[in-house]
């Protein structure tokens, strides 16, 4: 197995870990999973196959701005609900 191999393993566990985060809605799983699509984009530069990191840069991008964006919604705590007469 060659560090070019161990560094693709290592950046698909980074994108697992960050889209497992997102899932659970927090904003640093948009951050963890930017840095294991870089880590594409360094294996396909590496690799020279412009089908793989091309795609890759795409995705940094839209990582960086969901990032940006994100609002961390498991911290917000819902409205309560209010009755017709406003009383909750």
């Amino acid at each position: 197995m060659t560090t070019t191999d161990l560094f693709g393993y290592l950046s698909y566990a980074l994108i697992i870990i960050g889209l497992w985060l997102i899932g659970k809605q927090h904003r640093w799983g948009w951050f963890i999973k930017g840095i294991g699509d870089f880590g594409w984009v360094c294996v396909g530069y590496q690799v020279g196959l412009s089908s793989i990191w091309l795609p890759e840069v795409a995705f940094v991008v839209m990582d960086g701005y969901y990032f940006y964006k994100w609002r961390n919604l498991g911290a917000e705590t819902p409205k309560e609900s209010t009755d017709e007469s406003g009383e909750s």
